[in-house]
């Protein structure tokens, strides 16, 4: 077990902290660990990837405990269709030893390093929203450790229907249920709209395995499109061998041009950029690919970098009934407060039970900035025009991706629920994060 002092950034490179810092080597160590901390009457929070956004891994009053090498494939059964995984295990490693075997989980998030702990704890969501939901549909169960020590056993229906934040247990191991596949690649087509009607009923009505979509909320004319997707079979493509030499190549010219891009887009710019997305999108609208590129199309461009102080993302979802109407009014409130959104990415998601979740069935919008511009006061009074429309119930926040909201954004009814369910797992009341300090989320024995 090794305990120093590490300067940690979350992957969204927004916040940054030295903190004390619990490295294990294996299992074992887990139970060494927690003992320590216990002793000292200390908090603690859990690390593995941390390709997170939000302050949720650090835990300024006590240890960081770094479970980044607690990452093996423990068992892979073909004819049961399950496979058994450590918590740090990312989708990159679950995924290269499934798909050969014409396997894949639902739920895929945009990056490849996440974990299966955190895509758990956070109750993460991908192209397959609508069809397949978020990760929790993927478990048959998970084994779980408590904060006095204790391991348990939770079956998918008694895992807590509340987002947990990594701060209710530590997440010893994993059984996902597997998905058969008919072949390895996606058949993957845009759909143009150029009017929110259009675009509303094209992601509403359709039922692809796979849809996801980009407008762009910087023009004055409303347009974009829906990419769907389906696993097809019978598909044939002869793929070229990865030296990985391409991908070392785009990623050192993105890093080079990093600092260029983050000071050189504005409102004039994206304008350009938007309208060449719009218009490639209309040339080039139907294409074959392999399904681990389709899950993780930017794996090759350091994303996080282009954006200076750090990527804000604020992620809405818009209830199926006050589509039309709230979309508008984030679209206007946008233009008000000069909101220039990097990136708007659109999913439309379905119905689940899941408290302090934004899992309801509607469309969710993505509006990306820079950090530096969520200082700005026309920000301030554009989160506050937000704020309101949350704590009405029009709209729905995803907290796993909040840096910029606090405390007042949950109702009292919440963090009551919250708090009383952390209870249950959480007995000695020390796993705590610099984020659920934000919201108040904490109790005291």
């Amino acid at each position: 077990m090794d305990i120093r002092k590490k300067k940690i950034s979350n992957w969204a490179q927004t916040y940054s902290k030295t903190c004390q810092v619990i490295k294990l080597k294996n299992q074992n160590e887990l139970s060494e660990a927690l003992n320590f901390i216990n002793k000292k009457k200390l908090n603690f929070s859990i690390m593995s990837s941390n390709k997170n956004y939000t302050d949720e891994v650090f835990c300024s009053k006590g240890y960081i405990i770094d479970i980044t090498n607690l990452n093996k494939i423990l068992e892979f059964n073909y004819n049961q269709k399950t496979i058994v995984v450590e918590a740090a295990c990312t989708l990159k490693k679950l995924l290269k030893i499934i798909i050969p075997y014409n396997y894949t989980i639902g739920a895929i998030p945009g990056s490849e390093d996440i974990s299966i702990g955190g895509a758990v704890t956070n109750c993460v969501h991908g192209k397959d929203a609508k069809y397949f939901g978020c990760f929790v549909e993927n478990i048959n169960e998970i084994t779980i450790i408590k904060s006095n020590g204790q391991e348990v056993v939770l079956k998918k229906n008694e895992i807590p229907k509340i987002l947990t934040f990594g701060v209710f247990y530590i997440i010893k191991k994993i059984k996902l249920n597997l998905i058969d596949i008919k072949c390895n690649f996606v058949n993957s087509k845009k759909i143009i709209f150029n009017d929110l009607d259009e675009m509303t009923q094209i992601m509403s009505k359709n039922n692809d395995t796979f849809m996801y979509g980009w407008m762009d909320l910087n023009s004055k004319k409303i347009r974009g499109y829906v990419e769907i997707g389906n696993i097809e079979k019978n598909i044939q493509i002869q793929q070229k061998k990865n030296t990985g030499v391409l991908n070392l190549i785009v990623r050192y010219l993105s890093n080079f041009f990093s600092n260029f891009i983050k000071f050189s887009l504005n409102k004039y710019t994206l304008k350009i950029i938007n309208l060449s997305i719009y218009y490639s999108a209309k040339l080039n609208n139907e294409k074959i690919i392999s399904l681990y590129d389709y899950y993780f199309p930017l794996k090759r461009f350091p994303f996080e970098k282009f954006f200076r102080g750090g990527v804000v993302e604020i992620q809405i979802l818009i209830p199926e009934k006050n589509l039309k109407n709230e979309l508008i009014n984030i679209m206007n409130l946008c233009g008000l407060y000069k909101i220039c959104s990097y990136i708007t990415g659109l999913k439309y998601q379905k119905d689940q039970d899941i408290d302090l979740g934004f899992y309801k069935k509607g469309l969710s919008i993505s509006i990306v900035i820079p950090k530096h511009k969520a200082r700005s006061l026309n920000f301030k009074y554009f989160k506050e025009k937000l704020s309101k429309l949350i704590a009405e119930k029009k709209i729905y926040l995803n907290l796993t991706k909040d840096i910029v909201f606090d405390k007042n954004i949950i109702d009292q009814n919440d963090k009551v629920n919250f708090i009383k369910n952390k209870k249950i797992y959480d007995v000695e009341g020390i796993i705590k994060s610099d984020f659920i300090d934000r919201y108040e989320l904490n109790y005291e024995i």
